[in-house]
C-alpha cells in the first residue's frame, strides 16, 4: 500500500472482514508504520482446500481519519489438479518422406499458464533454443518440423534428403504437473 499523505500512517489492525478464514489469513504488519509518501506491505496466506474462485475483503484499521477502515479486496482462483492441463496437438503426427514442412500447433485450453519447453527430435533441440517460455491459456504454440531432414551427430548438422527416426516430444506442462505430450514421426 502507498501512503500519499504528508504524515505517517500507523496500521493498528489487519483482519479479514469477509471471506473464508480457512482460505485466507492475514499476517500482522511487519512494519506497522507507513512513512509519509512511502510504501507498506500487507501480507497474508491463500490456502484453498479445493477448486473455485475465492474472494475476501481485508480491513485495515489505522490512524488515518480519511481511510479508517481501509478495505482491500483479495481474490484467488484454483482449479482441480485433474482438470488443469487440456492440450491439443494438431496434427498428432507427421508421415515421413514429405517434401514440405509441417507446422504443428499445440493449444492449451486449461485454466492456467503452462510452460512449454523446446521440441526435441532424437534428443536434438529442433527449435534452436534451450530456454523454456510461458504460454498463456488458449494461445497456440507453433513449431515447424522438417521431416525430410535428419540430425547427424558426427557433423552436428542436418542432412538433407534422409528420414529421421524416433520420437518428437513437445513438452507441454504446467509448472507443477510436468506432463509431456508425445508427438511422433511415423
Amino acid at each position: 500500500m502507498v501512503n500519499i499523505g504528508p504524515d505517517p500512517v500507523t496500521m493498528h489492525t489487519v483482519r479479514l472482514r469477509s471471506g473464508d478464514p480457512a482460505v485466507f489469513a492475514m499476517d500482522a504488519p511487519a512494519a506497522p508504520v507507513v512513512p509519509a509518501r512511502g510504501t507498506g506491505a500487507l501480507r497474508g496466506h491463500y490456502a484453498p482446500g479445493g477448486s473455485g474462485h475465492h474472494r475476501a475483503e481485508v480491513e485495515v484499521l489505522s490512524n488515518d481519519p480519511a481511510a479508517d477502515p481501509l478495505l482491500v479486496t483479495v481474490e484467488g482462483l484454483t482449479t482441480d489438479a485433474s482438470g488443469r492441463l487440456r492440450v491439443q496437438v494438431e496434427p498428432a503426427g507427421i508421415r515421413l518422406g514429405r517434401a514440405t514442412d509441417v507446422t504443428v500447433v499445440t493449444t492449451d485450453s486449461g485454466s492456467g499458464t503452462r510452460v512449454a519447453g523446446t521440441a526435441r527430435v532424437d534428443n536434438y533441440d529442433a527449435s534452436g533454443g534451450h530456454t523454456p517460455f510461458q504460454q498463456p491459456t488458449n494461445q497456440p504454440f507453433r513449431m515447424t518440423f522438417h521431416p525430410e531432414k535428419e540430425w547427424d551427430e558426427e557433423t552436428k548438422r542436418w542432412i538433407m534428403g534422409s528420414r529421421p527416426e524416433g520420437t518428437v516430444t513437445v513438452p507441454a506442462y504446467e509448472q507443477d504437473a510436468g506432463m509431456p505430450i508425445p508427438f511422433r514421426f511415423s
